[in-house]
């Protein structure tokens, strides 16, 4: 298994994607998957879009589909890799700890 930077760099040689584009791609995947999984309740998604951990399990989670991206499919470009990384194709979901510490993040605020 490759790094995930590595992975990122392949990604972006084989499908012409730029670093901007690669991370907005993955941005706006969290942020779909955000609106899904809150059922499109603004207040849920910025809470939970402004909690670090959060990111930093949707980047791994992200790395980790990368890493199959590539050694799963057979057309690898642009087209199937945007397809690929729909947040419809994402059936994992953060853990207990991760809402937790949005809605301690939240609380805290208000205090």
């Amino acid at each position: 298994m490759n790094t995930v930077e590595e992975n990122r760099k392949t990604i972006m040689r084989l499908t012409g994607m730029t670093d901007y584009q690669y991370n907005k791609l993955q941005f706006d995947v969290g942020m779909a998957f955000l609106d899904h999984e809150c059922m499109k309740d603004a207040a849920s998604v910025k809470l939970m879009s402004t909690t670090p951990l959060f990111w930093q399990w949707f980047k791994n989670i992200y790395g980790q589909r990368d890493d199959l991206w590539l050694r799963e499919c057979s057309i690898q470009d642009y087209n199937s890799y945007t397809k690929w990384q729909s947040v419809k194709n994402i059936n994992v979901y953060p853990n207990r700890f991760i809402y937790e510490q949005a809605y301690e993040q939240f609380a805290a605020k208000l205090r």
